[in-house]
């Protein structure tokens, strides 16, 4: 074990910073596309059964099954391991803000309002913060599912970029055709 180690630490270094970028920019990408689409949910309320929905089926999607129809729309590379990894990220972080607005009490909202507040200050200053720890619990969520979502994920990058069993100087001192 420390032979393969020794052998391919900075390779193993690199890649969990790769693994890592992924985890941590998707998670904010879905952070804010969960809250925009939380706000949206909130504000009209036939939509929160669509969005329950779409939380219940989108976690009952296997990550392989996701990944394998996103290379033939989108190829391979890292747009389909990003678009993945967000697409999970968004369901927990988006059922948590659509429930934490929810939960604010419309007492305080009307309070707020009632002293001049915009419909956006009532956002920023009374229902976002109030919302905030259920909020920060699908993030938390979001972040472990992910770590485990881009690891599959990782498949559909450059055929060279997915964990091989040969060393990266194995692979540069192979030819890939012949002289003769």
């Amino acid at each position: 074990m420390s032979e393969f180690l020794d052998a391919r630490w900075q390779d193993i270094l690199f890649r969990s910073y790769q693994h890592t970028s992924l985890v941590v920019q998707a998670i904010i990408l879905a952070t804010v596309i969960a809250l925009a689409l939380a706000v949206l949910v909130t504000n009209y309320r036939p939509l929160a059964p669509v969005a329950n929905a779409l939380f219940a089926i989108g976690l009952t999607i296997p990550g392989l099954v996701l990944l394998g129809l996103m290379i033939p729309l989108v190829g391979i590379g890292t747009l389909p391991s990003v678009i993945i990894v967000v697409f999970y990220a968004v369901l927990p972080i988006l059922r948590n803000a659509v429930v934490g607005l929810q939960a604010v009490s419309p007492d305080l909202v009307e309070a707020a309002r009632g002293q001049g507040m915009s419909s956006v200050a009532v956002f920023f200053r009374v229902r976002l913060p109030l919302a905030w720890p259920v909020i920060i619990t699908g993030v938390r969520v979001s972040a472990h599912m992910s770590m485990g979502v881009a690891a599959i994920a990782a498949y559909s990058w450059a055929p060279d970029s997915a964990v091989t069993s040969t060393p990266a100087s194995a692979r540069s001192a192979t030819p890939t055709h012949s002289t003769t």
